[in-house]
């Protein structure tokens, strides 16, 4: 039974398609869709760029890449997430894995905040200069979150979203 907490959003930009942002018991999901002028390789090169991961989201903190376990590189992430007045840091260690069309990071619970928790961005093109973007991300916090988690999701994957395409069309046409 969903918790009746869903927030579905409009595409304001012309990238988004989609935005869901839900939570069912202490789990949160977040399925977002959306567009970017640039290819797979260079998407999937942002998203790894481990020593750089302000790029991306400027809540991270701190990043280190701390081991290998076979095809998944280890990665220790804290975040320090602030909507309005609250803020909450979190620490995040993943199995990060990547292919030639996704990147997937697997929460290892032991050593986070979040009982479980998994982010697939699966990349495909649309054509030589654009590439579609699904990400599928699932999350329980160990720690308790404000009532206002939700958005504070949506608000750090459009972020995210709105870097990504800057960064990897950077790299893309550095790359040229």
């Amino acid at each position: 039974m969903l918790a009746g907490l869903v927030i579905a959003v409009p595409a304001q930009a012309q990238d988004i398609e989609e935005l869901v942002v839900t939570k069912e018991g202490g789990v949160y999901e977040v399925q977002m869709t959306f567009q970017i002028a640039a290819d797979a390789e260079a998407i999937i090169d942002v998203l790894t760029d481990f020593d750089n991961p302000y790029r991306l989201n400027p809540d991270v903190t701190e990043r280190e890449v701390i081991g290998y376990q076979g095809d998944a590189t280890r990665v220790r992430t804290r975040l320090r997430s602030c909507f309005l007045f609250f803020c909450r840091d979190l620490d995040m260690l993943q199995d990060v894995t990547r292919s030639a069309d996704s990147v997937e990071a697997v929460i290892v619970p032991e050593r986070s905040d979040f009982e479980t928790g998994s982010w697939l961005w699966t990349i495909s093109a649309i054509d030589d200069q654009t590439s579609r973007i699904v990400l599928a991300a699932s999350m329980e916090p160990k720690v308790m979150v404000p009532p206002f988690f939700r958005r504070m999701l949506e608000r750090e994957v459009r972020t995210i979203a709105a870097n990504l395409e800057i960064e990897a069309t950077m790299s893309d046409d550095a790359n040229e």
